[in-house]
């Protein structure tokens, strides 16, 4: 985006909406997967058909699923954007 005039707060608010959309989607795919595993696997053994998770459980891997997501697509785009465009794309 650098490269056709966008600046380098743009390119950074990018990647935090695409970080947010990642860490959300993936959230919402994986909380419909376990429930969809630990539904059946609790009202087998303890006769309960929701299997009990704490807020705080919940929280940390909120927090942990955010976190790797913006370690992994914040980090390279602030590293990037800390050198001039061309500079990023140029063959040596």
């Amino acid at each position: 985006m650098q490269l056709v005039g966008g600046s380098k707060d743009s390119v950074l608010r990018i990647k935090l909406i695409q970080t947010t959309v990642f860490a959300a989607t993936s959230l919402v795919i994986a909380g419909a997967i376990s429930l969809a595993t630990l539904m059946p696997l609790a009202a087998s053994a303890y006769g309960m058909l929701f299997p009990y998770i704490s807020i705080s459980t919940i929280a940390v891997a909120v927090a942990a699923v955010a976190g790797l997501t913006a370690a992994g697509v914040v980090a390279p785009a602030v590293v990037q954007t800390r050198k001039s465009a061309i500079a990023v794309v140029r063959a040596d």
